[in-house]
């Protein structure tokens, strides 16, 4: 596992947002780009890159961290 991803989940655990299992549940990969993207913005640098997509920011290298993860 990156230790990009890493980071992720850390932040994930501190602010106590639970996520199920990504590949099973939109909701969940929904919550790990936004929390990325917002993390980025806020100087947190996980080194990945976001385009726009429908639904806001998306990351096709922190997508294929999670899929790893999972």
């Amino acid at each position: 596992m990156r230790e990009s991803f890493k980071k992720v989940i850390a932040i994930l655990k501190y602010l106590d947002i639970k996520v199920s299992n990504p590949i099973e549940n939109f909701e969940s990969r929904f919550k790990i780009q936004k929390l990325a993207y917002l993390s980025k913005s806020l100087g947190i640098d996980l080194y990945h890159k976001f385009n726009l997509y429908i639904k806001g920011p998306y990351s096709k290298s922190l997508a294929d961290d999670y899929y790893q993860y999972s």
